[in-house]
C-alpha cells in the first residue's frame, strides 16, 4: 500500500495515500474530500485504502470518527459500501455513529443514506450484521425516494441480506416515499424470485398497490401491484410464485390494466400461459384488447389466438 503526505506511519503523519484511489466500484470516487483539515482528508484516504491499522492510529490521535467527506459520506459509510470489515469494526470499537445520514448539500441518490442502507445495496451481509449489533436503525428511509434498507437489498436480490433485516424485525411492507413500492415490488420487479418467496413468507402484503400520481406525465406509477411488475417484465417465476401464495391474478391498476394486459403487451407468452391458467379474465376490453394486440404483434401464435377468441365469448 503506498503511504502518502510525509510518508511517516505514526500519528497524522501516516501517509495513507494517494496516487489516486482504486477502490471496488465507483463509491471509490465517493471518495471527495473535504478541505476542512487535513486529519477528515486522511481519515477518509486511509478507509479507502481499507488500511485499519491507519484509521486506527488516526483515531487514537484525534481524527473525528463522524467527520463527512464533500459527497456527505461518513468513513462508516464508505467502509460499509466497501464491505471493508476490519475498518468497519474500528470505527465502531470507537464510537462511530451508526445511524447518521448522508447529509450532502446537493440532492443525489445517496442522500439521506446510513450506512446500513450502503452495506444492504452492495450485499454485505457482515458488514450488515454488525451495524445491527451496534444498534443500527432497521426502518429509516433516505431523502431521495424514502427507502429503507430491506428496499435495497430486495432490489439488488440480496437475500442474505433481506434474511438478516427480517429477522431483526424490519417493516416489510414499509412503502417508499416517491412511487410507493415495497421491498416484495422491488424485488418482484427485478425478478429477485428468491427474496420474493422469503418476503412472501415473512407475509408481506401481495396486493399492495403503488401510489397513484394524478400528474399525467408520471403514467409510469399507476397503482400496480408486485403481480403487475413482474408480469409486465416477464419474470414467469415470480409471477408462479406470487400465485401460489393466493395473490390476486386479476386486480386492476388505477387505469384499469391488469397482469395479463401487462404480460400481453409486452410479448410475454409464458406469463401469459401461468396467468390464464390461474383463471386470469380476458372478458374485459382491455384484456381482449390485449390478446388481439399481442396476435397482431406476433407475440401469440394463431392457434392459441383460436382458443382465445373462443373462452371470450363463452
Amino acid at each position: 500500500m503506498a503511504y502518502g503526505y510525509g510518508g511517516y506511519r505514526g500519528g497524522y503523519g501516516i501517509y495513507v495515500g494517494y496516487d489516486g484511489y482504486r477502490g471496488k466500484r465507483e463509491a471509490k470516487a465517493n471518495v471527495g474530500y473535504s478541505k476542512r483539515s487535513q486529519a477528515i482528508k486522511t481519515l477518509i484516504m486511509a478507509v479507502a485504502e481499507n488500511d485499519s491499522v491507519a484509521v486506527s492510529t488516526l483515531l487514537q490521535n484525534g481524527a473525528d470518527v463522524d467527520s463527512t467527506n464533500n459527497a456527505g459520506l461518513t468513513s462508516l459509510m464508505l467502509a460499509a459500501e466497501n464491505d471493508f470489515r476490519e475498518v468497519v469494526a474500528t470505527l465502531l470499537a470507537q464510537n462511530a455513529t451508526v445511524d447518521l445520514q448522508n447529509n450532502a448539500t446537493e440532492i443525489s441518490e445517496s442522500s439521506g443514506m446510513t450506512a446500513l442502507m450502503h452495506a444492504a445495496k452492495y450485499g454485505h451481509n457482515e458488514v450488515v450484521s454488525a451495524l445491527i449489533s451496534q444498534n443500527a436503525s432497521i426502518d429509516i428511509k433516505d431523502d431521495y425516494k424514502g427507502m429503507t434498507a430491506l428496499m435495497y437489498a430486495a432490489w439488488n436480490g440480496h437475500r442474505e441480506v433481506v434474511s438478516s433485516l427480517l429477522a431483526n424485525h424490519a417493516s416489510v411492507d414499509l412503502q417508499d416515499n416517491v412511487d410507493g413500492k415495497t421491498a416484495l415490488m422491488y424485488a418482484a420487479w427485478n425478478g429477485h424470485n428468491k427474496v420474493v418467496s422469503l418476503l412472501v413468507a415473512h407475509n408481506a402484503s401481495l396486493d399492495m398497490q403503488e401510489f397513484y400520481k394524478d400528474n399525467p406525465r408520471e403514467t409510469e406509477v399507476l397503482g400496480e401491484t408486485a403481480m403487475m411488475l413482474a408480469a409486465s417484465y416477464g419474470h414467469n417465476d415470480v409471477v408462479s410464485t406470487l400465485l401460489a401464495h393466493n395473490a390476486s391474478v386479476n386486480i386492476q391498476n388505477k387505469s384499469g390494466v391488469s397482469a395479463l394486459v401487462l404480460a400481453t403487451r409486452n410479448g410475454h407468452n409464458e406469463v401469459v400461459s401461468t396467468l390464464l391458467a390461474h383463471n386470469a379474465d380476458i372478458q374485459t376490453i382491455d384484456g381482449s384488447k390485449a390478446i388481439m394486440n399481442a396476435a397482431w404483434n406476433g407475440h401469440i401464435g394463431i392457434d392459441k389466438l383460436y382458443w382465445l377468441t373462443i373462452l371470450l365469448w363463452i
